[in-house]
């Protein structure tokens, strides 16, 4: 929060004590780390002479020697906080952790934020309404309510079809566009939690040429999630160059 006096800039920052700190490289590494986690699998440590894409950490599978290498999660899994009718997406689970905090999710809340401005504000009587099923205590009706407003063209007009005349040209420009935007992100979902579920059966079943294959897929596609969203591309849908 900030405010402007006599030229002067006077702020306060929130929430400093959540803060943590941010290793360097790709966000989607972090994720594939927990996902292979998650069926005690780990990438190989580099110059380590093994060739396939994956070590398997249990001795329960026939044909595969336990590794002795455990298992290093440098991710700091947290109870996801913010105002839940503005938090991106990904981040409305009903679970109780939440992956370290991205740049998109806050690209992706000034999109919430714009809806529901757009939609709800009057600036007439200056007071402004709500989405009423963002307020529900259950994130994950909100999760799917979101959703459904990136990807039904109908359920979109609904709720933009009490805006204020104001905010139309507002609602056909910025918030179509962003819209367009984040319905990219999130058609990446389906494909994602399939190759987990793949690749969970592929550890029971398969052998490791087969688990190789899903985890290449599943890196490629969480990598290409990542790209999907960045600041240039966040502003040229707001029909600004940098």
């Amino acid at each position: 929060m900030f405010s402007r006096e006599n030229g002067q800039v006077s702020g306060v920052l929130c929430d400093w004590d959540l803060a943590v700190h941010k290793p360097s490289g790709d966000s989607y590494e972090e994720d594939l780390k927990v996902y292979l986690k998650e069926v005690n699998l780990q990438k190989p440590a580099e110059n380590c002479g093994n060739t396939s894409d994956v070590e398997i950490l249990d001795d329960d599978n026939d044909g595969y020697e336990a590794s002795e290498t455990k298992v290093d999660v440098d991710i700091q899994l947290q109870i996801p906080v913010g105002t839940t009718p503005f938090m991106a997406i990904e981040l409305l689970s009903e679970t109780s952790s939440a992956p370290r905090h991205r740049y998109r999710y806050d690209l992706e809340s000034f999109f919430w934020v714009l809806v529901w401005f757009c939609t709800g504000f009057d600036p007439e009587t200056n007071k402004c309404g709500d989405i009423g099923e963002w307020e529900s205590p259950k994130r994950q009706s909100i999760r799917i309510s979101k959703t459904q407003l990136l990807q039904s063209s109908d359920k979109f007009d609904a709720v933009c079809r009490y805006a204020h005349p104001l905010y139309k040209q507002l609602i056909h420009g910025w918030v179509s566009n962003l819209r367009d935007y984040f319905a990219n992100l999130v058609s990446y979902t389906p494909e994602i939690w399939n190759l987990r579920a793949e690749l969970h059966s592929a550890t029971v079943w398969d052998g490791v040429d087969e688990i190789d294959s899903f985890v290449r897929s599943l890196e490629t596609t969480l990598e290409a999630r990542e790209a999907s969203i960045t600041y240039s591309g966040f502003m040229q849908h707001l029909g600004v160059t940098e």
